[in-house]
């Protein structure tokens, strides 16, 4: 009697008997809170997201790397000016600890060992060339590679404090090798072209160095390679720190050699012997003395004045010191002063008494 009681009072509220079939389970399968299972698998991976982002730019490098001529201002910045953007857009967000540095910059450093590779294969194909192309040789392909070295090496300073110190060491140290190592085959080639020309310029009747010519050739005229330029031509004019000694001593051999042809012919080498004396000259006023004893060789000799300023440029004074120097001299030599004319007698008795130190 009870049971069937019990049973008419659920039965008036709708509910259904107890039993573990018909129970709902606490989390529904069709519900949005999903299982465990799926929301544990979408958990960031990061050595897939660090192998994904390497393998993406080795791609871009790899392709960076593909050989272009440099017949434009766009040829010439191309490798830096791609590369730098990629490298600073995937590194932006980061920070130091999730590793996209470090992976970005390793990438970076393989791609410097190819293309160091790479430059010092062609350039020294150049180099070795340059004789058989010499009315299509340029220099321009040596001077791109020093500003992509400068470039890229100026950038990966900038990394300091976010890769490892032996990274940005070995890479720096990478790129400023290609860049002694270009330069080094650049003065190469302007040596072996200047004894060329050399030879066959005492072997002819001409008073034109066909090697000035070239030289205008080989380093044309472009605005954007004007720095690289201009630092190259500095460093071939001064290649050597034993010049002053050595243009002394050819100088000495070349009078031994025409006093053997010609004995007691009028020795001229004076302004040559003093070359040493002037490179080796730091101080103002003695390079006034210095370049009054040779405007004094070139008076007796009818030699071109014009020569005593372009030295001076050539030792390394800026355009302001060079003035000085000769601009003492003019105004002393105008004004008629007194020490200019004791001076002019002093230059003319050590001339006769004393030669440099070779």
């Amino acid at each position: 009697m009870k049971s069937s009681f019990t049973e008419w009072m659920i039965s008036l509220r709708g509910m259904k008997p107890s039993g573990n079939e018909s129970r709902k389970p606490l989390i529904d399968g069709s519900s949005d809170a999903g299982d465990v299972t799926s929301a544990s698998s979408t958990q960031p991976d990061p050595d897939r997201d660090h192998k994904n982002l390497q393998e993406e730019v080795r791609q871009f490098l790899t392709r960076a790397l593909q050989s272009q001529p440099c017949c434009c201002e766009e040829d010439y910045v191309r490798l830096y000016v791609d590369i730098i953007p990629f490298i600073r857009a995937k590194t932006a967000a980061a920070v130091v600890c999730d590793g996209v540095w470090a992976v970005c910059y390793r990438e970076l450093q393989e791609f410097v060992q190819r293309f160091k590779q790479q430059q010092t294969e062609e350039l020294g194909n150049k180099a070795k060339t340059w004789r058989e192309n010499r009315k299509t040789f340029e220099t321009i392909d040596f001077l791109k590679t020093l500003k992509t070295c400068k470039e890229l090496r100026l950038h990966i300073q900038t990394a300091v404090g976010r890769i490892p110190p032996s990274l940005l060491k070995d890479t720096v140290a990478e790129l400023e090798d290609m860049e002694v190592v270009t330069m080094n085959l650049l003065m190469g080639v302007i040596a072996r072209m200047t004894e060329s020309h050399l030879k066959d310029y005492f072997r002819s009747a001409q008073k034109w160095l066909p090697l000035l010519t070239d030289l205008v050739n080989y380093f044309p005229k472009r605005p954007y390679a004007a720095e690289e330029q201009k630092n190259s031509l500095f460093k071939l004019r001064r290649w050597s720190a034993d010049v002053g000694p050595a243009v002394s001593m050819d100088a000495c051999r070349l009078h031994q050699t025409m006093e053997n042809l010609a004995p007691g012919v009028q020795e001229r080498n004076g302004i040559l012997l003093r070359i040493k004396e002037l490179l080796e000259c730091e101080d103002t006023d003695g390079l006034k003395l210095t370049m009054a004893f040779m405007e004094q060789e070139c008076t007796q000799h009818n030699a071109d004045l014009d020569l005593l300023p372009k030295l001076l440029q050539w030792k390394g004074l800026s355009r302001q010191e060079v003035k000085e120097v000769m601009g003492a001299l003019r105004d002393a030599e105008e004004e008629g002063c007194a020490w200019w004319r004791d001076l002019t007698c002093c230059v003319s008795t050590c001339r006769q008494q004393q030669k440099p130190n070779i």
